[in-house]
């Protein structure tokens, strides 16, 4: 695979998991019923799964930069707060966790594994705590 093809690849992988976490975190009221992900709503967890693979990671900071380019600020969540509402889909943990993991995410995350760990770890120190 030559250097540019494995740029291209992650640019659309990238952009492709990017709009994954929008499509699926909007509102129940933009999904239609013949949209193909909502009305197959296994293929959440084999989507998770695919994403948590260590071999499927890609560098955070490069989820970062295509987010930013497609975002509009001021409008909808961060994209460690979208993406751990996605994993919390199959991975329940209180949205209050959520919202502090992702606002302490800043320094640290290497790729959405290491977010996802951050999350658990986050939760075990913050049950110790009480």
């Amino acid at each position: 695979m030559s250097s540019s093809d494995f740029v291209e690849m992650m640019v659309l992988d990238g952009y492709f998991i990017i709009e994954l976490f929008r499509h699926v975190c909007r509102n129940d009221d933009v999904i239609g019923k013949n949209d193909p992900i909502s009305s197959m709503p296994w293929l959440i967890p084999i989507l998770t799964r695919d994403l948590l693979k260590l071999e499927n990671q890609l560098p955070f900071f490069i989820l970062e930069r295509l987010f930013d380019l497609t975002h509009t600020p001021g409008f909808g969540d961060p994209l460690p707060l979208l993406a751990l509402k996605f994993f919390n889909l199959s991975f329940p943990r209180p949205i209050q966790v959520l919202k502090e993991t992702s606002g302490d995410s800043e320094a640290g995350v290497s790729h959405l594994l290491s977010l996802f760990h951050l999350s658990f770890f986050y939760t075990v120190l913050t049950f110790v705590k009480v």
